[in-house]
């Protein structure tokens, strides 16, 4: 893609920064849209939006690149936010498990995206429209959430005003551990294909090394998530 493009190292390197940029400043616009407009409707057309950006950043040029990049990149931040509190709405019982089968399908997700896009480059003889295949998933997803917009809902309740999270210290911790694990996944997943090929290995190789490398997560959030609430079961007083 840099090649084809012409991208300098400093722009390749934002482009695989853009998204994980757009996690965070995408994500504060969930609550607030999901509140004005419906939390499954606004997971509806975030999903078209993000079919669109993937097919915009494959087949419209350099400038195309970067903005279907950041538009899927925004769609991501977006809805990242709206589902674990749908999941955790619709399952209130089973709100462990559940988190961790949600958490296990992005895992799987992100694994079969790089394990499959270099084959799948090699199958149709371009880069653009392997790209442009993820659009498909997320169009899928669309049809498949259509008829959740007969529940809508409001996400989370009113928008009340409280103490600003900057002052509590709570919210500065999981802050922290929230961003220094991120930015370990996040460099592990933009970079370790790349390191891998400057060191002989093949595209094909890498990309599978780093979908075994995300494969993992799959039986750890699950696993987690089980052992939780098996905790949570001992742990719960008997009643007779």
């Amino acid at each position: 893609v840099q090649a084809s493009l012409e991208l300098s190292s400093t722009s390749a390197g934002l482009l695989t920064t853009l998204p994980v940029l757009c996690l965070g400043l995408f994500a504060p616009l969930a609550p607030r849209l999901a509140q004005r407009f419906g939390t499954e409707r606004v997971v509806l057309w975030v999903l078209l939006l993000l079919g669109g950006g993937a097919v915009m950043r494959a087949l419209s040029g350099q400038t195309g690149m970067f903005a279907g990049t950041l538009l899927s990149g925004a769609c991501i931040g977006i809805i990242g936010v709206l589902l674990p509190g749908i999941v955790k709405r619709e399952f209130p019982d089973k709100a462990d498990i559940m988190t961790g089968v949600y958490t296990m399908a992005l895992c799987f997700g992100a694994a079969l995206a790089a394990g499959a896009t270099v084959p799948l480059m090699q199958i149709t003889g371009s880069w653009n429209l392997a790209l442009a295949f993820w659009s498909m998933p997320a169009l899928v997803a669309a049809i498949a959430w259509r008829p959740q917009l007969r529940r809508s809902h409001a996400h989370g309740g009113p928008i009340t005003k409280g103490q600003p999270l900057w002052r509590d210290r709570l919210a500065w911790q999981v802050t922290l551990y929230m961003g220094l694990q991120s930015s370990l996944a996040y460099c592990v997943f933009g970079w370790l294909a790349v390191i891998l090929q400057d060191r002989g290995v093949s595209a094909v190789a890498s990309g599978l090394i780093v979908s075994t490398s995300i494969m993992v997560q799959l039986l750890t959030a699950l696993g987690a998530r089980f052992a939780e609430a098996a905790r949570l079961m001992v742990s719960r007083p008997s009643t007779m």
